[in-house]
């Protein structure tokens, strides 16, 4: 009899993602169409990172510390398992495939909080104030036009680089407003919502400080 249920499952996810089959999971995968989607989606989103890791070079480091600065401050890194492999990932892959993976954790914890969250999970959303949303203002889209735009008197390859950072942290606003669409209450699905946009604002004010120097 499968006993696994669904956080247990994503628990084991880094297992799995590494060519773990235990029974239960495996039993819990084939029963699950949630957990067998998220799966999918992880498979998906590594195999993105593996190209980005052969095709791109490294965008500046303060992007990736503006990241997990983020992610320590929603202490999503915090939680065990997921955020045991994100600082692994950290430690291991090369900056570019750290942007597949970024969306990997924040979608894992975006399913999460669909499937297990706690009362106590709850509280701690509502407690934080709500981020201003002039993110998404029609100022917001100009002023990231603007700072694309500079880009074009710098190297094509760091403009490339910014280029398709830019594009997964679109694909990953995608995802949340989508979410949020289909569940207008969940809290969870809004808040990461506000943090993809805070990432978005944190990597074109880099893109703003590159415009000024062209230095890594």
């Amino acid at each position: 009899m499968n006993t696994m249920q669904c956080h247990e499952f994503l628990q084991y996810s880094e297992q799995w993602m590494e060519g773990g089959r235990q029974p239960a999971a495996a039993a819990h995968i084939n029963e699950c169409t949630r957990c067998r989607r998220f799966i999918a989606e992880m498979e998906a989103i590594a195999e993105s990172g593996a190209e980005l890791a052969a095709e791109m070079p490294a965008p500046s480091e303060r992007v990736w510390t503006a990241l997990r600065a983020q992610l320590e401050t929603e202490g999503l890194i915090r939680q065990r398992g997921l955020g045991e492999w994100f600082m692994d990932l950290f430690a291991i892959l090369p900056r570019p495939a750290l942007a597949g993976a970024y969306v990997t954790v924040l979608l894992a914890a975006l399913l999460l909080g669909n499937l297990s969250t706690t009362p106590l999970q709850e509280a701690m959303v509502l407690d934080r104030p709500q981020p201003p949303a002039l993110m998404l203002q029609p100022q917001y889209a100009q002023a990231e036009q603007k700072e694309v735009a500079a880009l074009h008197r710098h190297d094509p390859a760091v403009v490339a680089t910014y280029r398709d950072n830019l594009a997964i942290v679109d694909k990953f606003i995608a995802v949340c407003e989508k979410t949020v669409r289909e569940e207008p209450h969940n809290q969870m699905a809004r808040e990461y919502l506000y943090s993809a946009y805070q990432q978005k604002a944190d990597l074109l004010a880099t893109m703003t400080e590159r415009g000024t120097g062209g230095e890594e």
